[in-house]
Formats: C-alpha cells, sequence, structure tokens
C-alpha cells in the first residue's frame, strides 16, 4: 500500500493490510496511536516529525502488527535508554535501518526488540562520538545476539576483520563515501582478505569511493599525464592503445593465494576495479556469473578477462567523462567494435571501418558463457 493512499484507505482496510510504505505520521489515528494491521507482514517506515526510534515506539510495532516480518525504518534519531525491552518481536526476522542518527546511543538496546535475526541492514547513517572500538565491539555483539543473519548491509569500516564474526553470511553491502571524491583519496577494500574472511560468502555489492584491490596498489594508475584529464591526453599521447601484458601482474595471481570464492555475482558503483582484480576474479572466482562495473572511472591499459561463467557483464562511467568519446571495445583480441552514429542517427556498436591508433581502447577476453554485455548503457553484440 503506498503512502498516498493510506490517509483514505487506512481505517478501512487495515486488517487486510500485508504490505505498507508511509510516514509515521500516516500509520497514526487521530489520537496520535497506531492503527492496528494484524495481517501486516512488511512495513516500511519513514520518520517525518522528528521522532525518535526508541523501545517503547518498537512496542507499540510490536502489539499493532503481530504479523510482522520485515521492518523498514528512515531517518529516525535513535536515543539512548536504559529500559529493556520487555518482549521482542515474534516473527521479525529482517530489520533495516537507513539514513538515520546516533546508532551507537540506542542501536544496542533496540537490536533486543529482534531475536533471530537474519537480514540486517545499517546504511546511510551517522555514529557519534564512539571510538572504533567500542563501535567494532557492537558489531561483534550483534553477531553473536543474531548468529544467524546471512544477508547484512553495512556502512564501510576499514577495519576487515568486523565482517568475519558474521559467519554465516552469503550476501554483503557495503557504502563508504569519504569526505573527498578525488581517486588518491579513496578507501582501499582488498577483495582477496574479504572473501577469506568470509567464505560463504555468494553475493557482493560495493558502492562510494572505493578501491576495489587484490595486492595491486592503486598508484601504479595515477599518471602524471593521467591525472591531467583524459580529454587532453587522447590526442597527445599513445599510451591507451597499448596492449596489455597481463604477465606483468604478479604472473598467476592464484598462486599467491590459495582462496577460492563462491562469488556468483559482484556488483560495484562509484568505486574502481582494475587490471589485475579481473585477473584474481577469473581464476579466484569459477562460480561467478554476473559482473557489473558501474560508475567508474577509466583509466590506460584496460584489460578486462572475465571468467568462464560470467553470463552479464556491465561497465560504465562516472559522469563526469561524459564528454569522453566512447573507446574501442577489443573483443578476445580478434574483433574491434567502435561506436557509430550515422546521418539517421542511429548509434550502436559495429566493427570498426578504419584503425584508429591513438584512440582508448578497452580489452575485453571472454568465453562463450557471456550473453549479455552492456557498456555505457549500450548494448555490445557478442561474438565468439
Amino acid at each position: 500500500m503506498d503512502e498516498l493512499l493510506l490517509p483514505q484507505v487506512l481505517p478501512l482496510l487495515c486488517h487486510q493490510l500485508q504490505d505498507v510504505t508511509g510516514s509515521w505520521g500516516s500509520l497514526l489515528d487521530t489520537d496520535r496511536s497506531l492503527i492496528a494491521m494484524p495481517k501486516l507482514l512488511i512495513l516500511d517506515v519513514d520518520n517525518d516529525d522528528e521522532y525518535e526510534l526508541t523501545i517503547p515506539v518498537l512496542d507499540q510495532m510490536r502489539v499493532a502488527y503481530p504479523s510482522l516480518k520485515k521492518l523498514t525504518a528512515s531517518y529516525f534519531n535513535l536515543k539512548r535508554e536504559d529500559h529493556t525491552p520487555l518482549v521482542p518481536f515474534p516473527l521479525v526476522r529482517s530489520f533495516h535501518l537507513l539514513n538515520s542518527n546516533d546508532l551507537d546511543c540506542g542501536l544496542r538496546h533496540i537490536m533486543n526488540m529482534f531475536r533471530d535475526l537474519k537480514e540486517y541492514s545499517v546504511i546511510r547513517s551517522y555514529v557519534s562520538d564512539t571510538s572504533t572500538e567500542d563501535r567494532n565491539k557492537l558489531f561483534k555483539d550483534l553477531a553473536l545476539v543474531h548468529p544467524r543473519i546471512h544477508d547484512l548491509k553495512l556502512d564501510l569500516f576499514t577495519d576487515l576483520t568486523l565482517y568475519s564474526c558474521f559467519t554465516r553470511i552469503t550476501s554483503l553491502q557495503l557504502e563508504a563515501i569519504p569526505e573527498e571524491d578525488i581517486i588518491s583519496h579513496r578507501i582501499s577494500v582488498d577483495l582477496i582478505k574479504l572473501v577469506s574472511r568470509l567464505p560463504g560468502l555468494k553475493h557482493f555489492k560495493l558502492y562510494g569511493i572505493v578501491h576495489l584491490e587484490s595486492n595491486e596498489p592503486l598508484n601504479h594508475y595515477l599518471l602524471n599525464t593521467y591525472q591531467s584529464g583524459l580529454n587532453k591526453i587522447l590526442p597527445k599521447t599513445p599510451i591507451w592503445n597499448i596492449q596489455p601484458n597481463l604477465s606483468t601482474y604478479n604472473n598467476d595471481p592464484s598462486s599467491a593465494t590459495n582462496v577460492i570464492s563462491k562469488l556468483v555475482s559482484l556488483n560495484i558503483e562509484m568505486a574502481t576495479l582494475r587490471n589485475p582484480t579481473f585477473h584474481w576474479l577469473k581464476h579466484n572466482c569459477p562460480l561467478l556469473q554476473e559482473l557489473h562495473v558501474l560508475k567508474t572511472e577509466p583509466y590506460p591499459y584496460a584489460a578486462i578477462e572475465l571468467g568462464p561463467n560470467v553470463h552479464t557483464f556491465t561497465l560504465s562511467f562516472n559522469r563526469r567523462y561524459d564528454s569522453l568519446e566512447l573507446p574501442i571495445l577489443c573483443l578476445n583480441n580478434t574483433v574491434s567494435l567502435e561506436y557509430i552514429d550515422n546521418e539517421y542517427k542511429q548509434t550502436e556498436y559495429a566493427k570498426q571501418m578504419t584503425r584508429i591508433t591513438n584512440a582508448y581502447k578497452i580489452h575485453v577476453n571472454f568465453t562463450s558463457s557471456l550473453r549479455e554485455f552492456k557498456f555505457c548503457d549500450h548494448h555490445v553484440p557478442v561474438i565468439e
């Protein structure tokens, strides 16, 4: 049920509704009490009037929604309180807290309102003055109280050991946005360390100004000419079409670690991902089927290797590179495609008719498993 209809129909349909999205105020009657919805299973509620998410508020929800299984709360302030919850939600196994403040003040108490959670999120939320040790202890305690959590969404913490206490994680989403949107100030996330600490991880999403690495330094790509601006170097510098030599990337990355990941899907947005990590994914993630690299940054010597089971691959650039001409795509070292805009305004990737030696090229190597390749919102014909 959508919030726009709630004020008119909630009093009439409250005994039948099972899925409701709305503001806190739209759930209240004229006496400012929650309208009971005995069959409600899923609730997504936004704070609209400086309410605080407290144990008494949650206790009201527990009584008004006895069948509730999934609760998402956004834009709430959390309040420190000493009294403990009387009775937890009996059926809620999925709890998500978004865009909220003062987490460390009340989160520990609020988590006692639930038992045996399986899905949990704290995303884009502000943590007040608390030491790193206290914050880490908070999430370690969460893992002890709710050991069956398998779907976890958190704001990124640089201490990767924090996530290893969730032993049953199969799906993980991390978000991070540093103060400055500058490539040299990106937070680094070591993919090898992460998957080794979460051996059951199958689905990983990473959002923010982050560099996803596999034991390679990011500064290898920070060339002076590159940093001066892509549009300036394209007509002057032929570094873009140098044939990438993957043998220079630690030879076989699989020899550097015995980690074989169970990753099935990897989705990163605004983050950077470079040749050695593509190479590591190919050799160490044999089950990988979907790879999405969105709003990333172009870089020289781009050589992308896709694993044997990847059937869907998406790649796009950050908006600040909109003026960059779309590069030539070199597929399996045999077919080159360029973006064509003809007089009929038909735009598509097709076999290139002329050889452009100084153009920016992206080399993509894949197997016959690949069925969908989308580059900067354009579908690329997959030629085996």
